[in-house]
């Protein structure tokens, strides 16, 4: 202890005393205490009294290693804290990744069925792309897109009937009726209970 104080610039003992205790304080705090549980009093107090000490010329070189890098590594505290917020993060993303993966390859496996489904049920349908039903009733029908509305009373007062077809078309039925005017003219009419566009199919 007299080596402590040997340099000294007090001789009072009562302050040598007091000083002594505030070393004393100083060592208990470094013992009990690590970076991440050093209080903001605690950190004040060390540097502030191993100030004091050295001004008073304690010999306390012994204990400035100690102190300063306690007091460095409690102020390094909130980037500590950011890299272990940022490290579980990475975790996190890194277990939703590989969820995500798992989900990306059960979706390419799905398609690549559904695709394949696709392509036996294409295998099926006997034609594709534009049916021409002037090809299917017969070639000498032309066909005309007619707007023009006409009623089933307009029909049956002007007309007699030969013979009529039935196309449906998805939840349609188109009923077509091949109707015979008296001026000779032979034209094929089509009537809808839910108001399509008129087709009027002129025989050539």
């Amino acid at each position: 202890m007299e080596n402590i104080i040997e340099n000294s610039i007090m001789c009072g003992g009562d302050i040598v005393a007091r000083a002594l205790e505030l070393l004393a304080t100083m060592v208990q705090i470094l013992e009990e205490n690590s970076a991440e549980s050093l209080s903001d009093c605690q950190a004040d107090y060390l540097s502030s009294t191993l100030s004091d000490l050295r001004c008073i010329r304690f010999d306390v070189s012994w204990l400035i290693p100690c102190v300063e890098k306690a007091v460095k590594q409690y102020k390094s505290k909130p980037l500590l804290d950011s890299l272990n917020n940022l490290s579980q993060l990475i975790s996190q993303v890194k277990e939703r990744k590989a969820i995500l993966l798992d989900e990306v390859a059960i979706l390419r496996e799905e398609e690549n069925k559904l695709m394949d489904v696709t392509v036996k049920v294409s295998k099926t349908i006997p034609f594709s792309g534009e049916v021409k039903f002037d090809e299917l009733v017969g070639s000498g029908l032309t066909y005309v897109f007619d707007y023009q509305p006409v009623t089933l009373v307009e029909v049956l007062g002007t007309c007699c009937f030969s013979r009529f077809f039935f196309f449906r078309w998805r939840s349609k039925i188109w009923i077509v009726f091949l109707v015979m005017y008296s001026m000779n003219q032979t034209k094929l009419l089509t009537i809808s209970s839910r108001s399509p566009p008129m087709c009027m199919c002129i025989l050539t």
